[in-house]
């Protein structure tokens, strides 16, 4: 991160003015100069002091318009700020990977927006999840124009970046120092001490690992990782794990030896720069599986995967014990599936790979144990699954009704497009209103007659019908009558109907005649009662 490099310069002071160290965020902008707060004209945004730890940051700035995220990065660069400017979408995640930066700033962003989706994908990601996002609005309308608020922007930054800069002035005044990895995050630990020039030991504990990292004047020459299995790593791979750690205790204990021997030939940027890199081929939306080689690549330990899953619960240590198992993809199917367990999987897979239990080798694998490729196997599936959520999908899940429905150009008929046409469209025959049928049950003639009413406003309704398919054309217009009707259809006048078929009128008299007989045995009852009351 550049910020960390001019962390212990000062703006310029003028001779009367007094040495103050600034101790919120607000006090570095007390800098302005006497001669500007009396002259009572209001100091313009583009001309706000950058505070020395602000230069040079690589800041991503995320909206949906192109014309404004161009404006605002010009602006940024005025004051030596990498800025760079994304969308809101897939691409703009795949771009932040690539550039990794130290702030982002997005526009404000509701849970259904795009950009919502991205934010969400920073916090759990490796490579961004100690970035600071801020959601705010950098620009103001005055006189018909957007203005960037540049004395705004910069506030907000000085704040995110208070944790950092807190541990920078811990560094540079000798404090004792030790923290927790949560308050900046393992990148930025190793940025500050690398910026320091200290000599000394970084031990990193999160309880099962123990991490150490040897500097000599800030510079990185030996990491090893020694897990509570007994297992170790060295050099490149060690710094690797260290940059997944997410939790844990570190300390730094300055020593005055001499070199001592090393695995690390690489600078810290270039450590980090390879560890997001390496984590972006396990986890991200370019992952690609699908590569022979991906499998024979993967260096897989079975046994840790049962010991690690007894500190987890829930799912996490279900699919832990499945991998360990070696089950079947089928299997690991019945265990995941819901979007709520993507977070716990994603942090268990995280987890293994920090802890050794399996890893990427740079040169593929010959040859397999069975037990080594059904493990990999239900691995490589559960890897697909998580990466899934980091890809964006084109289509909503959930839509409207009014998306749902579609109209078919050519035959006029409405139906759902998630369902099988031949079920709803139907042909014109069945969607055409018949003649209807005589007494006797059999439909008159001409049975593909049929009425269009869409002359009729008074009762068309709000969406159009499919037009009728007619070959007569009898139609109602002005409320007369068919025409034509005397030779196909017998039309029903108001308050007429067809006469009740025999069929029924034999139910009615059978009816009727079981309510004689239940009123005559009522009445039998009644007189009987009363003669009875009356001999009484």
């Amino acid at each position: 991160m550049g910020f960390t490099k001019k962390s212990n310069s000062s703006p310029p002071k003028n001779s009367n003015e007094k040495e103050n160290t600034p101790s919120t965020a607000k006090d570095i902008w007390k800098t302005e100069s006497n001669s500007e707060a009396n002259a009572g004209d209001e100091a313009r945004e583009s001309e706000a002091p950058v505070a020395p730890m602000i230069k040079g940051l690589k800041v991503l700035i995320i909206g949906d318009t192109p014309r404004r995220r161009e404006k605002f990065a010009k602006e940024l660069a005025k004051y030596d700020i990498v800025a760079k400017t994304v969308t809101a979408d897939e691409d703009g995640y795949r771009s932040a990977l690539r550039f990794c930066p130290d702030v982002a700033i997005s526009e404000m962003a509701r849970p259904s927006d795009p950009g919502w989706w991205l934010l969400k994908r920073f916090q759990r990601h490796p490579s961004l999840k100690w970035t600071p996002t801020l959601l705010m609005k950098w620009w103001k309308e005055e006189n018909g124009a957007e203005k960037i608020l540049i004395k705004t922007v910069f506030d907000r930054l000085v704040e995110s970046l208070a944790g950092i800069r807190v541990l920078e002035e811990r560094i540079s005044v000798g404090r004792k120092l030790n923290d927790q990895v949560e308050t900046t995050g393992i990148p930025a630990l190793i940025n500050a001490l690398n910026a320091s020039k200290l000599s000394g030991i970084l031990t990193v504990n999160d309880s099962w690992n123990v991490f150490n990292v040897e500097l000599s004047r800030g510079k990185i020459i030996k990491c090893t990782r020694n897990g509570v299995d007994d297992t170790e790593t060295v050099g490149d791979m060690a710094f690797f794990q260290l940059f997944l750690t997410d939790r844990g205790n570190w300390t730094f204990k300055s020593h005055d030896s001499g070199p001592r021997p090393g695995n690390i030939t690489m600078s810290s940027d270039m450590l980090i720069k390879n560890a997001q890199l390496n984590i972006s081929r396990i986890l991200g939306p370019d992952v690609n599986i699908t590569d022979s080689t991906f499998k024979r690549r993967l260096n897989i330990t079975p046994s840790i995967f049962h010991d690690i899953a007894s500190t987890f619960s829930g799912i996490a240590k279900d699919i832990m014990e499945a991998v360990a198992a070696s089950v079947s993809k089928a299997e690991i199917e019945t265990i995941i599936g819901d979007s709520e367990d993507f977070i716990p999987v994603e942090k268990a897979v995280i987890t293994l790979l920090r802890s050794g239990a399996f890893i990427l080798e740079e040169m593929p694998k010959n040859t397999l144990t069975l037990q080594e490729l059904k493990a990999s196997e239900s691995l490589l599936f559960i890897i697909e699954w998580l990466n899934r959520d980091h890809r964006l999908k084109k289509e909503r899940d959930i839509e409207s009704h009014s998306q749902k429905v579609k109209q078919h150009t050519k035959t006029g008929y409405y139906s759902f497009k998630d369902g099988p046409s031949e079920k709803i469209e139907g042909d014109s025959k069945s969607l055409a209103l018949s003649a209807p049928k005589d007494p006797s049950g059999n439909r008159r003639p001409d049975s593909s007659a049929t009425v269009d009413l869409s002359s009729d406003d008074s009762w068309k309704p709000d969406v159009p019908m499919a037009p009728a398919q007619t070959e007569n054309n009898n139609n109602f217009k002005n409320g007369s009558n068919l025409k034509n009707s005397d030779s196909n259809i017998n039309v029903a006048k108001p308050k007429e109907s067809f006469a009740p078929e025999p069929n029924m009128q034999k139910q009615n008299q059978t009816h009727m005649i079981i309510a004689i007989a239940v009123a005559t045995a009522l009445a039998a009852l009644l007189v009987f009662g009363l003669i009875l009351i009356g001999k009484s």
